[in-house]
């Protein structure tokens, strides 16, 4: 009798941003169904809260977490990250020496860059 084997992503926590749809939609769900624990970051908190139920529903195990952030505004990163690392769960269960992945799914191919008020270069959101 075979033994039940672990899933490749289980036990490892996992941020995506622009996971609301496109590659990053499907980054997470590939994560999800691999057993990570998958925070999704979007810009609109609808289509943020439709991608975490479509993740789920592909993968009913999987542990999905909606966080809602411009990623164009520098207060808006600080603001995310006080809020990720105030659940205080995407860093307990890691271990010494041991990376995390990080996805940053943002396409630039073929667009013009533009500064944000932060002074921030940046592609057009689209």
């Amino acid at each position: 009798m075979r033994r039940p084997t672990a899933l490749p992503m289980s036990g490892r926590t996992v941020l995506v941003t622009g996971a609301t749809g496109g590659i990053g939609r499907a980054t997470a769900r590939g994560l999800a169904s691999l057993g990570a624990r998958v925070g999704i970051v979007g810009r609109d908190p609808d289509r943020a809260v439709a991608a975490a139920n479509a993740i789920r529903q592909g993968s009913p195990a999987a542990c999905v977490d909606v966080f809602v952030a411009d990623l164009s505004s520098q207060g808006e990163v600080r603001r995310l990250a006080t809020e990720v690392l105030a659940t205080r769960t995407y860093f307990a269960e890691r271990r010494p020496k041991q990376s995390s992945p990080l996805s940053r799914d943002r396409g630039v191919a073929g667009r013009l860059w533009q500064v944000s008020s932060d002074l921030v270069a940046q592609t057009p959101a689209g």
